[in-house]
């Protein structure tokens, strides 16, 4: 595994990048906030600082995991409004759409 550090220079990006790592390597309930501190070359310190506990730590990595899904299937509504997209990719977008109603509807983010 590499560290966080040599992609990311903010430490806190760094530390959700390093948990995202830990976490699907190693599980949530047994990575520690010192192993992400650790893989993201920061202090211990400065977990505590920028997420409060390792729940906080968690919703950041799935608020990440969401942007990027967001991003993704943003450009795959472009590319079917712009004509290069496949049936599939429609296929995905409506499900995402509907998935993320659901969640609405919910009381989710």
């Amino acid at each position: 595994m590499t560290t966080a550090q040599t992609v990311l220079p903010n430490k806190r990006e760094r530390l959700v990048e390093a948990a995202k790592l830990a976490f699907y390597h190693h599980g949530v309930s047994t990575t520690t906030l010192a192993d992400v501190a650790a893989l993201a070359a920061v202090p211990l310190g400065n977990v505590s600082y920028s997420f409060r506990t390792k729940d906080d730590l968690l919703a950041a990595v799935i608020d990440a995991h969401l942007r990027e899904l967001r991003a993704r299937f943003a450009r795959w509504d472009q590319d079917i409004a712009c004509g290069r997209g496949s049936r599939l990719s429609a296929r995905a977008r409506t499900s995402w759409h509907v998935m993320a109603a659901r969640t609405v509807a919910s009381g989710r983010k």
